[in-house]
């Protein structure tokens, strides 16, 4: 009779195991896989927007910089970079527009990308805003270290 519950388990437990998995594969919703140095997965933020900031403190005008970026099926697109000094170090060599908007400079930007590399920073304000819930990248790695985010799920990246 021990035989027979214990065999009744098995059957039970591989039923729940592919349930799951079906229900993870019909998830349709977007999330942001973010991976370490060593390529391996520490976290994961699911997306309600097509859209997400990353936000930093710029190490030399130690002012914010703010930049807006769209999900696609196959990687990003920075489509905006707002900051209040623009000074040394502001990349705007391939900005397709430049307006102001009060104290704000922003640049329309078209950067494709298939994946997002960041170097944490030991400066306090790095983060990832998604639905106005802030994910500073310390969470995820130590400073002075570098995070790749995608949006394509693997247990680790190549």
């Amino acid at each position: 009779m021990i035989d027979s519950q214990k065999r009744g388990y098995f059957p039970r437990f591989f039923v729940l195991v592919c349930f799951s998995l079906v229900l993870f594969l019909l998830d349709t919703r977007e999330a942001l896989y973010i991976y370490n140095e060593q390529s391996c997965l520490v976290g994961s933020i699911v997306l309600e927007e097509k859209y997400f900031i990353h936000t930093y403190i710029h190490s030399i005008n130690k002012s914010q910089v703010i930049e807006k970026i769209l999900v696609q099926h196959d990687g990003f697109v920075i489509t905006e970079s707002m900051f209040k000094d623009y000074s040394t170090g502001i990349d705007s060599t391939d900005a397709q527009g430049f307006k102001q908007e009060g104290e704000w400079f922003i640049l329309t930007l078209n950067r494709e990308t298939p994946t997002l590399s960041f170097a944490v920073s030991p400066i306090p304000g790095h983060a990832l805003i998604i639905k106005k819930q802030r994910y500073p990248l310390i969470y995820f790695s130590k400073s002075n270290t570098i995070l790749v985010i995608t949006n394509n799920f693997s247990l680790h990246i190549q």
